[in-house]
């Protein structure tokens, strides 16, 4: 953990100027879920579920996601950078996965609240 971003950094500037090996494992281990895992796995599952759930096509899914990746994606990172980087930085590895699952129940009432239905509300 942190062994990547400490052997880049370390080759940029001297060990003594670097952060503490646990500092650059948190940033290491937030930026490879944010950067790759969220918009290659998370977001396609998420918009595909969802999609299907409400009844879109395959077409208005992926419509759908184009039109709300970028928002959700700033947002996204506006809650989960310092919710993970405090996971993974200050959490015990005993606490982490209580602590996501509540992190995560958040993020899913705000993601569905933000993402919103796909099909207009019927009138009562």
């Amino acid at each position: 953990r942190g062994v990547v971003l400490q052997g880049v950094a370390a080759s940029v500037v001297p060990m003594s100027a670097l952060p503490p090996p646990e500092m650059l494992a948190a940033i290491e281990c937030t930026g490879f879920n944010q950067l790759l895992v969220v918009p290659v796995v998370y977001y396609p599952l998420f918009f595909s579920i969802t999609g299907t759930v409400q009844g879109l096509s395959l077409e208005e899914s992926v419509a759908r996601a184009q039109d709300r990746f970028i928002p959700l994606t700033l947002r996204n990172w506006q809650f989960w950078i310092p919710a993970q980087f405090m996971q993974f930085a200050l959490v015990d590895l005993e606490w982490q996965v209580p602590y996501t699952c509540a992190m995560g129940l958040v993020w899913n009432v705000l993601l569905s609240a933000m993402a919103g239905s796909a099909r207009p509300a019927a009138g009562f």
